[in-house]
């Protein structure tokens, strides 16, 4: 539901810039300071190593080095970053290797390296450090910080996973979390390692809970609700 209300907001804002910009976004319609692969370049080079500067990206498959764009729709042709893409609003893409910076969000299936986004990160798997105020995704390997942290698609939770950190100040909620959550609410299927927080819910503790109020749903009778701390190491 929050993808659909952020793709049918973002269309609606950006709609008068994708008419005024629609010319520049044409494939190969670009002006190249260098080669007609790699240099400087203002407008929608579908391939480029440098530094390329674009309305809005459509029909690109992969830019080197620096990316800037007002918005992106490379998710459309599996679009790929290597080194920094800079959205100054919002945008999608297939795969960024590096480091994508968004003040809206974004929408990305992979992500490896750094992730900084300010309103909402929308994505398949994380593989480094994630910064959003509500963060949506199906995989995270390192560390994660944000408001909310909800697994992507909430009717299949369990297959989402936290391998590493994951830092939130409301809520933590995923299928799985290996390693150390803290956040106020901490709510998982199974957690194998340390949660901490106010409120720590799980169906399976493999390690320790801490807070107020601890949950561990495999626990024996009488051992499954405690407060400030509660434990499982078994099976």
């Amino acid at each position: 539901m929050l993808k659909s209300l952020f793709l049918v907001l973002l269309a609606v804002c950006l709609f008068p810039v994708s008419l005024f910009g629609r010319t520049d976004s044409l494939p190969g319609k670009y002006l190249s300071l260098g080669t007609r692969t790699a240099g400087i370049c203002f407008g929608n080079a579908p391939v480029y190593t440098g530094f390329k500067f674009n309305l809005i990206n459509r029909y690109t498959k992969r830019t080197n080095i620096l990316d800037v764009c007002f918005f992106s729709l490379g998710k459309d042709s599996l679009y790929t970053t290597n080194g920094l893409s800079l959205m100054l609003t919002a945008g999608a893409q297939h795969k960024s290797n590096g480091m994508i910076i968004t003040p809206i969000g974004s929408l990305t299936d992979i992500e490896n390296g750094i992730a900084l986004n300010g309103l909402v990160n929308i994505f398949d798997k994380l593989n480094g450090y994630g910064f959003s105020y509500v963060m949506l995704g199906d995989t995270i390997n390192g560390l994660a910080t944000s408001f909310i942290l909800f697994s992507r698609k909430r009717s299949d939770i369990q297959r989402s996973r936290i391998n590493g950190v994951a830092i939130g100040v409301w809520v933590i909620s995923f299928g799985e979390v290996r390693g150390l959550s803290v956040s106020m609410q901490n709510s998982t299927k199974v957690h194998k390692g340390l949660s901490v927080g106010v409120y720590n819910k799980t169906e399976k503790l493999k390690g320790i809970q801490v807070g107020l109020y601890n949950v561990a749903m495999n626990n024996p009778r009488g051992l499954r609700r405690l407060p400030l701390l509660n434990m499982h190491f078994g099976k």
